[in-house]
């Protein structure tokens, strides 16, 4: 039984630094496609922003949190 992410999808919450970063684009050299995803827009921009403008298997998004 294989247990491969290739060509699966996955999202990365607090994608923009740390185990998140280090998570997301682990996924993303084993072949899964990815969301990006953290509420530190400029950050996350900075790391993986040209690698989400270019064709590929990774896209980011800033987090939009409300509070009450």
């Amino acid at each position: 039984m294989s247990l491969s992410i290739a060509g699966k999808t996955a999202i990365v919450t607090g994608a923009a630094n740390g185990i998140g970063l280090a998570i997301a684009r682990h996924f993303v050299d084993k072949g899964a496609n990815v969301m990006f995803v953290d509420m530190d827009e400029a950050r996350l921009e900075n790391e993986v922003g040209e690698e989400a403008r270019a064709e590929g298997r990774c896209r980011c998004s800033p987090a939009i949190c409300a509070r009450n």
